[in-house]
């Protein structure tokens, strides 16, 4: 993730997101949401469902992450109580999307936002974080940080028809030192 971040705009640029594909780089230093700007660099990978992938990340991302989800996913159903596989017809060859995130040090916070408040319209995020702390959770009319361990992922679930009770999140800046997250948004097929 450094490797990619490190380089230059204009070589981050060769790998631009088209507007209508999944994957590809992006720079959002707009305000497009509100009087603050969002500040931040994205790169985005999409599951491909092609077998035998040679990519490193793309291995990484097909087996390791999308596996994780999916027991994920069959914990949640366990637990709901339905049959472990309910979920899986959904979600089995589903649409995920990886994201890689640079948030760069910003001197005016009070123009900034690293994300603004929202719920993630997927199934299951999980997101890791890179030991700078400014993700944060709204609960109970309060918004609370979530400090990150480098062994550890953040699970938010999303779309559960109301069964489990998804909680907004922001991304806040700190002013001396870059954070940088991946996050798995695990998507149904349907």
């Amino acid at each position: 993730m450094d490797m990619f971040f490190d380089m230059t705009l204009s070589e981050k640029k060769k790998t631009q997101r088209k507007i209508s594909e999944h994957c590809g780089y992006a720079i959002i230093f707009t305000g497009r949401f509100s009087l603050k700007q969002l500040w931040k660099e994205t790169f985005y990978l999409q599951n491909s469902i092609e077998k035998g992938s040679s990519h490193i990340v793309e291995e990484y991302f097909q087996r390791t992450m999308s596996t994780l989800s999916l027991t994920i996913m069959e914990l949640l159903g366990m637990s709901l109580g339905v049959q472990k596989s309910h979920f899986m017809s959904f979600l089995e060859d589903n649409e995920s999307i990886m994201r890689l995130q640079y948030y760069p040090p910003c001197q005016k916070q009070e123009l900034t936002l690293g994300t603004r408040p929202q719920y993630d319209p997927t199934s299951l995020t999980l997101l890791h974080q890179l030991l700078v702390c400014e993700l944060q959770v709204f609960v109970d009319n309060k918004w609370f940080s979530i400090h990150p361990n480098f062994n550890d992922f953040v699970v938010k679930i999303g779309l559960s028809n109301g069964r489990y009770t998804s909680c907004s999140h922001r991304t806040m800046f700190n002013n001396k030192t870059p954070r940088k997250s991946l996050a798995l948004f695990l998507r149904p097929v349907r």
